[in-house]
């Protein structure tokens, strides 16, 4: 994001990998039933025709013996294929039941992010709109407070697409908190030169663009689960 963006290769690589297990253990779930069902519906089959080709049943009993000893062997061949069906069903759960946790860590991640971000426009219009020539003083609790919450995020599951957002709003605070504490220092009037305003005012569009991709990722995975869309941001900057 336009010279802040991040790489994480500490955050991306566990995740990947976990989720390359995930994938070869469904895998590996769906391809056993499969396998022994097709392997025992053709043994039975090739048991059958060289029984029949060996012995062609001669009476009615031995014919009943024979229909019996068929029914026998579907009904194994049936109860494999319906192991098979539940097994494909409970992974399919487990990957839905994943990606709704995956979803709810992202909403968590966007209301958090959100947060920071309103914390960031305060601070940084302050910076903008500050007359110069008067004392300068801005609370720095706010952004403190949003400060522990992002880093919060960091223990937790959210998505690996959202952690670079998340550090670039985590650095944008950090820099807001910056440009507030070397003027609060200052115990007479302060001047603020055009070039300070226009960073604060970058600051700004920075953290919104970090939410928006956020949100606009939320937006696809929702869609992606039929879930009904994230509420769009209220305001644009200007």
């Amino acid at each position: 994001m336009r010279g802040l963006a991040v790489t994480m290769s500490c955050y991306d690589a566990p995740p990947k990998m976990i989720g390359d297990a995930m994938n070869q253990k469904r895998d590996f779930l769906i391809q056993i039933p499969r396998d022994t069902a097709i392997g025992i519906a053709g043994l039975a089959l090739g048991l059958a025709m060289a029984c029949i080709l060996v012995r062609v049943p001669g009476n009615s009993a031995e014919w009943a013996s024979w229909v019996q000893a068929v029914g026998s062997i579907l009904a194994i061949v049936g109860a494999f294929l319906v192991a098979r069906y539940q097994a494909r069903k409970q992974v399919e759960h487990l990957q839905t039941s994943a990606a709704v946790a995956r979803v709810s860590e992202g909403e968590l991640t966007h209301v958090v992010a959100k947060d920071a971000m309103a914390a960031i426009f305060v601070a940084n219009q302050y910076i903008r709109d500050f007359e110069s020539g008067t004392m300068f003083e801005f609370d720095l609790d706010r952004l403190t407070d949003v400060q522990l919450s992002l880093r919060s995020l960091y223990s937790r599951a959210i998505p690996t697409e959202l952690i670079e957002n998340v550090i670039t709003i985590q650095r944008l605070v950090t820099y807001s908190m910056r440009a507030v504490q070397q003027r609060n220092v200052n115990t007479q009037t302060t001047y603020i030169i055009q070039d300070s305003r226009d960073k604060a005012k970058a600051r700004m569009q920075y953290a919104h663009e970090a939410v928006r991709e956020i949100e606009q990722w939320l937006k696809r995975e929702r869609s992606r689960l039929g879930l009904s869309p994230v509420t769009d941001l209220a305001k644009a900057i200007e």
